[in-house]
């Protein structure tokens, strides 16, 4: 395992034990959670669509156990919007079946930005989120945004205020 704490110099398969450290309980499992779903996949890489899929899915656990709020309140059909961009990724990459999988150099990215704007140490769940939303073009990132402003475009509807 890498043991370099910058992510985005990080090389080679894993992020290393010690940036992992940085991170609090559940930003740790939701990048654990990023990798299996990777596996699961069969993609070969986590990469920024996982990492987001994954702090999605644990935001009430977050909330619950950390009091971590998100940036941005996201229905659970976000997350099943990152889910249908993952399932449209279905791409074959020869290490897909090996234990270890490669961050893309925007995963890697998502860490060091979160890293850097997080004021709490450890670094919450928020600002994985918060680093992975800062890549606006993402299709994944769209798709959560999508749905969020959906849901807020519902709640303005049943409130009478358009």
């Amino acid at each position: 395992m890498n043991k370099n704490t910058n992510p985005e110099v990080a090389t080679g398969n894993e992020v290393g034990g010690n940036i992992l450290s940085l991170f609090s309980v559940i930003a740790v499992k939701a990048l654990t959670l990023a990798q299996a779903k990777a596996r699961e996949s069969q993609h070969g890489y986590v990469g920024l669509e996982h990492i987001l899929w994954a702090a999605l899915k644990l935001e009430r656990t977050a909330l619950q156990e950390e009091g971590d709020v998100l940036p941005l309140p996201f229905p659970v059909s976000a997350v099943n919007a990152v889910e249908q961009v993952l399932e449209r990724e279905n791409i074959s990459h020869p290490s897909n079946t090996e234990k270890t999988l490669r961050w893309t150099p925007r995963g890697k990215k998502v860490l060091a930005i979160a890293l850097r704007i997080s004021a709490k140490k450890p670094v919450p769940l928020s600002a994985l989120v918060s680093a992975c939303l800062m890549e606006k073009e993402h299709q994944a990132v769209q798709a959560a945004f999508n749905e969020a402003a959906s849901m807020l475009d519902s709640v303005r509807k049943q409130m009478g205020v358009e």
